[in-house]
């Protein structure tokens, strides 16, 4: 399996999807021009165009609806926030509109979107890009939620919300910027991740960590044993058929 970083992973995904259907696009501030503000998107609009790699005005609230539309006509949108802190602003979007359409139509419409953008802390850039917002939306009934932990299950798990037709937030990374993970290895095209079940490794025999996308921390008891990896969590909440 290649070696590649977290930012690589998440490209790999969407121009995956891309080439698989065509009926997915990318829309959010500086995807196209700017090639992502974290570079994640670099090389797509050179690739696939102004009309399915969309830069938006600074507005979640407009593109984030314009996204949820989109979904209800049969497209598969991937809308890109610079931080997830900034989706307080387009909680009705998300929350009234993406989680409840499918479920308010008796499942005659589908909402297969893709809501995807750096999450929690980051370096020098204050508290309004500083919330960690998987813990808000795994809340509300209609959403799936991912958080990822490493390069090949961001890859995996936005491969399988990208084919999802319910809303599916995903928190890709474990602070703000994903270009700080470190390369890793990760899975043929051909594979994706089941949005709705953890991984797990193997325990310790000394300690145990518990985590949602990549700790910060642990405790650990001494031992010549080596603390496990983090798992990634997934939340499922239930949507109709």
């Amino acid at each position: 399996m290649p070696v590649i970083t977290y930012r690589q992973a998440l490209r790999e995904a969407m121009t995956e999807e891309m080439d698989r259907d065509e009926n997915v696009f990318l829309m959010g501030e500086e995807v196209a021009e700017y090639n992502g503000a974290y570079k994640v998107s670099e090389g797509m609009l050179k690739k696939y165009g102004p009309g399915r790699v969309i830069d938006t005005p600074i507005s979640e609230a407009a593109f984030s609806g314009l996204g949820v539309g989109a979904a209800c006509m049969g497209l598969r949108p991937i809308i890109e926030f610079m931080s997830w802190s900034f989706t307080w602003v387009c909680m009705d979007q998300i929350a009234n509109n993406a989680a409840n359409v499918r479920y308010m139509s008796g499942g005659q419409y589908k909402v297969p979107i893709v809501f995807r953008g750096g999450n929690g802390i980051a370096h020098q850039l204050g508290a309004t890009h500083s919330h960690r917002m998987e813990s808000v939306y795994a809340r509300i009934p209609g959403l799936i939620v991912v958080a990822p932990s490493n390069p090949a299950e961001a890859k995996g798990l936005l491969k399988s919300s990208i084919r999802c037709d319910d809303p599916a937030p995903t928190s890709p990374s474990p602070s703000a910027s994903p270009t700080s993970s470190a390369p890793a290895r990760t899975s043929p095209s051909s594979a994706t991740a089941a949005p709705s079940r953890a991984s797990s490794v193997p325990p310790s025999s000394t300690s145990s960590t518990i985590t949602a996308s990549t700790p910060k921390s642990s405790i650990s008891a001494p031992s010549a044993h080596s603390t496990p990896p983090p798992s990634s969590t997934a939340s499922r909440r239930p949507t109709a058929a």
